[in-house]
């Protein structure tokens, strides 16, 4: 057991815990802010001694064992739970219920798990086809072995239009003449893992064929699990206003930190292109202009990191 003590915080990292330790964690634990767990070792450990993640918690323990799934897990870190579902059973009862948007399987799969597929094609559910390597890759943490099936659940991975996305509420990013597909793929990345409605692409160029697959292969195929529509600046901001979005915008002229800011209910995030910023229009319709605190020489940060920021500070708000 060590400690390291630090400013306004002490934290203490703990790499076994056994039952005389736990008593007294327990009687002592509104000392410490945070409290981490740590093992380096695999999976299959003992969960009555030895804890596999780590959990933080203000002013209270927490200690995700072996065992402990990853429902459980959000649960216990009092966050909502994920927009995915792990397994034939839980993909069974999301289709059920109506809630499953989309299905991610492998290419060989079992006569359970075609039959979900059926289930799903009937209700116009969207299958994805994929690898074990991608499947790995997908799944959240929780599991021993490589789910069969995942469960897209809570996000329609798709839109007809501007408005019909904007009525379903909530975090909208919008790409303010971003031209590279590198930085959109890994934006509209981000965004779908933050929980994010939908993402628009205000460019007045058409997208090419060739530009959405790398978008697509940029964003790590995210793309198949959030709507990704392409307008302009102006239609934007207008129909964001009309459905009732507060609109923020990240710029360096702006006089608002980020976590000053309500990113709660429907907000439209507006990020501008590296080179010019975002445009006039934009900021003419902004609620709020947020800066990103800056210290050194080079004088703008990597749209990237903005998008980064304000995706993740939306999650946590809402969280």
């Amino acid at each position: 057991m060590s400690a390291i003590q630090m400013s306004r915080f002490e934290l203490m990292l703990f790499t076994h815990v056994d039952d005389d330790a736990g008593e007294a964690l327990r009687d002592h634990a509104g000392q410490f802010n945070s409290v981490a767990f740590l093992d380096h070792r695999p999976a299959r450990l003992d969960p009555l001694k030895e804890a596999r993640r780590v959990g933080f918690g203000m002013g209270k323990a927490i200690c995700v064992h072996a065992h402990t799934n990853q429902h459980q897990a959000h649960d216990r870190f009092g966050v909502p739970a994920p927009m995915q579902r792990q397994g034939p059973e839980a993909a069974k009862a999301a289709l059920a219920s109506g809630q499953a948007k989309a299905l991610l399987v492998l290419h060989e799969r079992s006569p359970d798990v075609e039959a979900l597929l059926n289930i799903a094609r009937r209700q116009g559910v969207p299958v994805h086809e994929v690898t074990q390597r991608d499947l790995w890759r997908m799944a959240h943490p929780g599991s021993d072995s490589l789910p069969e099936v995942l469960t897209l659940i809570g996000r329609e991975p798709s839109a007809e239009d501007l408005h019909s996305m904007l009525a379903r509420g909530g975090t909208v990013l919008c790409l303010d003449g971003v031209a590279y597909a590198g930085n959109i793929g890994f934006s509209v990345r981000t965004a779908e893992v933050a929980g994010a409605t939908g993402v628009v692409l205000a460019m007045d160029e058409a997208i090419t064929g060739r530009m959405w697959k790398d978008i697509r292969h940029s964003s790590m195929q995210a793309t198949r699990f959030i709507p990704v529509l392409q307008s302009n600046i102006e239609e934007t901001v207008a129909a964001a206003q009309q459905a009732g979005f507060r609109i923020m915008v990240i710029e360096d002229v702006g006089d608002h930190d980020l976590q000053e800011v309500d990113l709660t209910g429907d907000v439209l995030m507006i990020v501008g292109a590296e080179s010019d910023g975002v445009s006039q229009t934009a900021l003419d319709a902004a609620d709020v202009v947020v800066r990103l605190p800056m210290h050194g020489f080079v004088p703008s940060y990597n749209l990237q990191v903005a998008v980064a920021c304000a995706c993740v500070e939306a999650a946590r708000q809402r969280s």
